[in-house]
């Protein structure tokens, strides 16, 4: 379930005053330029999060799903010359819509993807 919120916190009192404890964990998307705008999970092991990869300047859609253990690149269309998904609801493993946009050679375009 996603959370609302503000980030980055904006002032130091919106910061958990709890130390939060974990290991960072690496992600399979390509290394240049890269960008997550939105993430959902359901439970400790499971989570979707979606943005974008850049490979020169074309934007291609980037999905990554959570299993508990890591992180797995998720295959994802990507429509026209430049493709960014900004947000991502979920209520399950097999059920995660992600919705962004996309350009071609017309004017900009919604995108909605429904996953599994």
């Amino acid at each position: 379930m996603m959370r609302g919120g503000r980030w980055p916190p904006r002032r130091p009192a919106d910061w958990p005053t709890s130390p939060r404890t974990g290991t960072a964990q690496p992600l399979p998307a390509p290394a240049h330029d890269n960008a997550l705008t939105g993430v959902a999970a359901t439970s400790a092991h499971d989570a979707w999060a979606v943005g974008r990869s850049v490979t020169g300047t074309v934007h291609n859609t980037l999905i990554l799903y959570w299993n508990g253990t890591k992180w797995a690149r998720v295959p994802s269309p990507a429509p026209g010359s430049s493709s960014d998904l900004l947000a991502v609801a979920a209520t399950s493993a097999s059920n995660a819509w992600a919705v962004g946009g996309f350009t071609g050679t017309g004017p900009s375009q919604a995108l909605a993807l429904h996953c599994c």
